[in-house]
């Protein structure tokens, strides 16, 4: 089970949960675990904690995973948005 932890991150000057430094580079069409990581480093965060905020952004569950790209095809040969 993971834990949506907080890291405080030195350029902000405040914490914030994993969960939301994943949310914002997603949202703002973050792609790619290097460069993602790039900007993880770029905030100050420590090598242990960046690892951990990994392993909450990759582990995904397999059959959600599957859905996912099934819903998305399906949406889109039916230009159903």
């Amino acid at each position: 089970m993971f834990e949506n932890k907080k890291v405080f991150i030195p350029k902000l000057g405040e914490e914030v949960h994993y969960s939301r430094i994943i949310a914002s580079w997603r949202n703002e069409g973050g792609t790619g675990r290097e460069q993602f990581i790039d900007w993880l480093l770029y905030w100050e965060i420590p090598d242990k904690t960046i690892d951990d905020i990994l392993e909450m952004a990759e582990c995904g569950k397999l059959e959600l995973e599957k859905s996912v790209k099934d819903f998305i095809q399906f949406k889109n040969c039916n230009n159903v948005w």
